[in-house]
């Protein structure tokens, strides 16, 4: 499934796809009952066995964890394909200000490859009918383009006065928001198991609330809900200023839960800026044989951060969630170089 996948998205880096990269590091562990655990999974090599010991698959990619994948910001592309009404919440778009690279180890001889944002770049085919599009997309008239006085409360790249099908697989009926330059690689081209992710962003530390909650996460398709389970983010005033979804029995590396390095660390955490997101919520209306999607209530901001703990020099995830943009942008940050494995 790998090899395939690499051919449909460019590269695969430990199981995400270039393309689309700063999208599906949002990926989130999910389970439909608290009978199905979430752990680290680990890779065991036969001559590490024999020692005793096993090395752990990249905490940043979903093939570190063993749950199931919760994909909603998938379904989006970033705000790159129409999303599926029926089963997201709000429009979402993700929009990069971290600039990743990967590398198969941490010494300086190391070769870092850099990872692009082509999907973010596309963008700008949305609103010229005269501009030339990549080879292989068709340019259609969005006809459920909202009117002119709806327009004005949307965010500016979710007017679309155009969609986009790829010629090849138009009978599918997948619309696309802009069109993106498909990579063409070698037909040995393998998917890369790069177990390092370097990047530079902002770091910031919060409190966790010690209440579980249902958080509002407007970006999960998960079995249809609107709401997930998690802990709220604190200021120093104590105000809820985000959110991180997770579980408290959630196995970290070693088998320690995050129950468990909460007591140890007070509940609190070390957050790194990831990326800004953009969600409307929105709602749907059965008008003249057809479904009607227009906003409902004002645009909201944020960051998706990661909380992160450490193995020597490098970082490890923890947990993913969101922090209000004004809030995290009034902390006291700093910027950091950040290696994730």
């Amino acid at each position: 499934m790998a090899n395939l996948a690499s051919r449909a998205f460019g590269k695969l880096q430990s199981g995400l796809p270039d393309m689309f990269f700063d999208v599906m590091l949002l990926w989130q562990p999910e389970s439909e009952s608290r009978e199905e655990a979430i752990f680290r999974r680990w890779d065991l090599y036969v001559d590490e066995v024999a020692q005793g010991k096993k090395k752990a698959l990249p905490s940043w990619s979903w093939a570190g964890w063993q749950c199931m994948i919760d994909y909603g910001p998938w379904l989006t592309a970033g705000g790159t394909q129409l999303p599926h009404w029926a089963a997201a919440a709000a429009w979402h778009e993700v929009i990069p200000i971290v600039e990743w690279s990967v590398s198969h180890g941490l010494d300086t001889e190391s070769q870092k490859y850099k990872i692009g944002t082509a999907w973010h770049s596309a963008k700008c085919y949305n609103q010229d009918a005269t501009d030339h599009i990549p080879e292989g997309w068709e340019r259609h008239e969005n006809t459920d383009r909202l009117s002119a006085e709806e327009r004005t409360t949307l965010y500016p790249s979710w007017d679309h006065p155009f969609v986009y099908n790829l010629t090849a697989n138009k009978e599918i009926g997948s619309r696309f928001l802009c069109p993106i330059s498909i990579p063409v690689l070698r037909p040995d081209a393998q998917p890369e198991y790069p177990p390092y992710l370097h990047g530079s962003s902002q770091r910031a530390w919060l409190t966790c609330e010690d209440d579980i909650v249902h958080v509002p996460d407007a970006t999960t398709i998960f079995g249809s809900r609107s709401e997930t389970e998690g802990h709220f983010l604190l200021s120093k005033d104590g105000d809820r200023i985000g959110w991180l979804r997770l579980r408290r029995d959630t196995e970290l590396d070693d088998g320690v839960t995050v129950a468990e390095v909460w007591q140890r660390e007070s509940r609190r955490v070390e957050l790194i800026a990831l990326s800004r997101d953009v969600v409307q919520r929105k709602k749907r209306s059965w008008e003249g044989r057809r479904w009607i999607t227009r906003p409902a209530g004002p645009l909201e901001e944020y960051y998706n951060v990661m909380w992160i703990g450490w193995n020597g020099r490098v970082a490890l995830r923890r947990a993913l969630g969101k922090v209000d943009r004004h809030a995290w942008e009034g902390l006291d940050r700093e910027i950091v170089d950040i290696t994730l494995a």
